[in-house]
């Protein structure tokens, strides 16, 4: 028989996990608080679990360490990501592309103009790869075959070994991390992000 678990929560002494329809912790199939005779319903189970993770949290730490999956930076609403409040590595990639495809930059603060190296370019430069665009959307980065933060390293490593170019090299660089800073700068929102109640709920002695 297939072990189909979707794991909701583990720690150390406990695990809940939802198969077959049905919740279950390590002692078992979990059943309803106001009808034992029946299986707890996901309504039941969220409130169970939010008082479980409650009685945790609400305790002293001398050391917390938060790990934060993937999205963690970034705010989504009914249509998907904000990008007002900040914007995946593949969005930040396609800005790059779209920015430096004409082959001149101008930086956001001084508005000097420089000559670059096309995105597409760089990574066949650099032996990152040939190939970064999507196959049916000619000029839109596919993040299967690109990751700006792969390919930054790589770049910032050829750079040690350019010979010719070195300034249009130098000044891809800066214009890259010009976007990348540009892009990752926004205001504040309470309403956006929680940070403040993250800590306070994890801060409390």
């Amino acid at each position: 028989m297939t072990d189909n678990r979707e794991y909701l929560y583990l720690s150390g002494n406990d695990e809940y996990y939802k198969m077959n329809k049905q919740f279950h912790n390590r002692d078992g199939v979990l059943h309803s608080e106001i009808d034992t005779t029946k299986d707890m319903g996901d309504t039941e189970f969220s409130n169970y679990l939010k008082n479980k993770v409650s009685g945790f949290l609400n305790q002293s730490f001398e050391n917390i360490v938060i790990l934060v999956g993937a999205g963690g930076s970034v705010v989504t609403n009914s249509n998907g990501i904000d990008t007002r409040f900040g914007k995946t590595v593949a969005m930040l990639a396609q800005e790059v592309n779209d920015s430096l495809k004409t082959g001149r930059y101008e930086f956001k603060k001084d508005k000097n103009q420089v000559n670059v190296f096309a995105l597409d370019e760089m990574a066949q430069e650099i032996g990152y790869s040939n190939d970064i665009y999507s196959d049916n959307k000619p000029n839109e980065i596919d993040k299967d075959k690109f990751n700006l933060e792969n390919f930054l390293s790589r770049l910032i490593t050829f750079q040690k070994f350019v010979n010719e170019n070195t300034e249009k090299w130098e000044m891809s660089r800066r214009a890259i991390f010009d976007i990348i800073k540009h892009e990752t700068s926004y205001d504040f929102d309470k309403n956006h992000f929680k940070h403040a109640k993250l800590i306070n709920m994890l801060s409390k002695s």
